[in-house]
């Protein structure tokens, strides 16, 4: 395929400026000034847009978005009043009622534990590009137990 029409291929399906450049073999300031001159978009706001939506379908709040984005509090906050969506709980607030009587101690492990998670799933999907499965989960859990133990050693 010619790199012009790997060009517009890549364009097409959503990629930036800069996963445009590495697959079609161009610079990224020819990609810059090829999307400028005829007018197009970056694709990098639709993909953040997609991001933000995601974490907050899954239940996080502006700084867990935040956080998991690499971006300001500020600018999440910014994008979902503009969107007129809702405040999110959080995923740390939206644990069963059991888990909130919990001692302190105990609900920041699990809160800590429920990131690792969340991190670990997320991570699993870039490399393989589909969900973890049960086995996948369980194990990440093992792991988990074998660092921590079940009474909670690390946290004191």
């Amino acid at each position: 395929m010619d790199r012009v029409k790997k060009r517009w291929e890549l364009y097409n399906s959503g990629c930036s400026d800069q996963e445009i450049a590495a697959g079609s073999g161009y610079l990224l300031s020819t990609i810059r000034a090829w999307r400028c001159r005829v007018g197009l978009k970056s694709n990098r706001a639709g993909q953040q847009q997609i991001e933000r939506m995601k974490h907050y379908k899954q239940g996080m709040n502006d700084l867990e978005i935040a956080t998991a984005l690499g971006c300001k509090y500020a600018t999440i906050s910014y994008w979902r009043r503009a969107n007129k969506l809702k405040k999110n709980k959080g995923l740390a607030r939206s644990l069963p009622e059991y888990v909130n009587k919990r001692p302190e101690k105990e609900r920041l492990l699990i809160r800590q534990y429920a990131s690792a998670l969340i991190e670990h799933a997320e991570a699993y999907e870039k490399k393989y590009d589909s969900s973890p499965t049960m086995k996948d989960i369980a194990s990440h859990m093992d792991a988990y137990r074998d660092l921590f133990g079940t009474t909670m050693k690390g946290v004191e």
